[in-house]
């Protein structure tokens, strides 16, 4: 109702489209369906917090296939990506994942 009525979200009415209860009722067609359907709304509006969101809190989920959902994810929001993602990525995501990578290596 939010976002028909206030029109705050970008894009709003075709996020909760794509997003609703069905489409997001099963783990993998949400990561590797709906996922990169929203992030290519708007022109990527979301790609980059599902990018972050992915990196931040699911690379490292406890449970094992959420984390290998995660990294296939992840490789499907770069897919294609514009520049300034890319950029993002290798900029931002990469040494984070790098740093990531070497604490739990213990070097």
């Amino acid at each position: 109702e939010h976002v028909g009525r206030q029109g705050t979200f970008p894009n709003g009415i075709d996020v909760v489209t794509v997003a609703d209860y069905w489409t997001l009722s099963a783990r993998r067609p949400a990561y590797l369906v709906v996922a990169p359907q929203l992030a290519a709304l708007g022109g990527g509006t979301y790609r980059l917090d599902l990018i972050n969101h992915l990196v931040d809190r699911k690379l490292a989920h406890q449970d094992v296939q959420i984390r290998i959902l995660a990294g296939q994810a992840l490789a499907k929001l770069a897919a294609g990506a514009s520049g300034d993602v890319a950029v993002h990525l290798n900029g931002t995501v990469l040494p984070r994942l790098l740093a990531k990578a070497l604490v739990s290596e213990g070097a």
